[in-house]
């Protein structure tokens, strides 16, 4: 028996230990370390991935049921520390932090395009900048999701959030650029290979990357570029925010977005331009005239 599954047999009930099943199986899937081996950061990651994938009352409860292993594993003597110890989620109805578009300019030029992993990371993250992709949608595309389009561009097939239904969209002439400097690196890929994978070392199979690591690599080139840490649910915004300052259409905003109702969008430009005018509070209190 693992350390874990003696652990959840301590667990008073069995909708307890089904929830907290569920919270360890996320937090592996993006941290796949030894126990004894996880560190503050890595659960500080995995707090960033759960409040740009999941709700706060469930980003809450999955750090709370991996503290509670942790807990549990320094009384019996299996770690030396709860890397969780006092890092919780603060419930918040604001939406992710945004980027201007001079931001997002200075975002794309920390990247190094020279590499193969900047190659990789510059067509992952200007997909969703341009595209207003949500990270999965863009984590999770494969090569025959890649089609051709009339006039010679290149078409993405993707299934948005809750639709059963597959859609195609023509991509931006850069985003294809990019995406194809990429794929020169990756040679022939299978139709149904992932093209987003972390590049294993000493022959090691690649592997899809995950919703930890594009967190991880987004505060990367957000620390470098901007001084702050953003999550990726933020390019997302920023795509919506300088859409709708380049043409104050909100409906073109929302098929961007792929949202349904127009309601929706427009609660989501609120959300925006509320935290502009907190930014704005902020700046102008620097300057002291605020």
């Amino acid at each position: 028996m693992s350390v874990f599954e003696t652990w959840l047999a301590t667990l008073p009930t069995a909708i307890t230990r089904n929830t907290y099943v569920a919270a360890w199986a996320s937090f592996r899937k993006q941290c796949d370390k030894p126990v004894e081996a996880v560190t503050r950061a890595d659960v500080e990651g995995f707090r960033t991935w759960l409040i740009a994938e999941r709700s706060s009352a469930t980003a809450s409860l999955y750090i709370m049921a991996v503290s509670s292993f942790y807990q549990w594993a320094v009384r019996q003597g299996h770690v030396a520390a709860n890397p969780c110890k006092g890092l919780g989620v603060k419930a918040s109805n604001k939406a992710p932090e945004f980027m201007t578009a001079e931001e997002g300019r200075k975002f794309l030029a920390a990247i190094d395009r020279t590499t193969k992993v900047g190659r990789r990371d510059y067509a992952l993250l200007l997909l969703i900048i341009l595209t207003g992709l949500r990270s999965r949608e863009a984590r999770e595309i494969k090569r025959g999701d890649l089609v051709d389009r009339p006039g010679g561009r290149m078409g993405l097939q993707y299934r948005a959030k809750a639709d059963k239904h597959v859609q195609t969209r023509t991509l931006p002439t850069v985003c294809a650029e990019a995406l194809k400097a990429y794929l020169a690196d990756q040679g022939s890929l299978a139709h149904d290979a992932p093209i987003f994978v972390t590049f294993a070392a000493g022959g090691r199979k690649d592997k899809p990357l995950s919703a930890w690591s594009l967190s991880r690599l987004v505060e990367y080139y957000s620390l470098r570029a901007l001084g702050r840490r953003i999550n990726p649910h933020a390019l997302r915004h920023a795509a919506a925010e300088i859409l709708y300052d380049l043409t104050g259409d909100v409906r073109a905003v929302g098929e961007l977005l792929g949202h349904k109702s127009l309601a929706t969008t427009e609660i989501y430009l609120r959300h925006l331009r509320d935290q502009r005018a907190e930014a704005g509070d902020k700046i102008a209190k620097a300057l002291g005239i605020g």
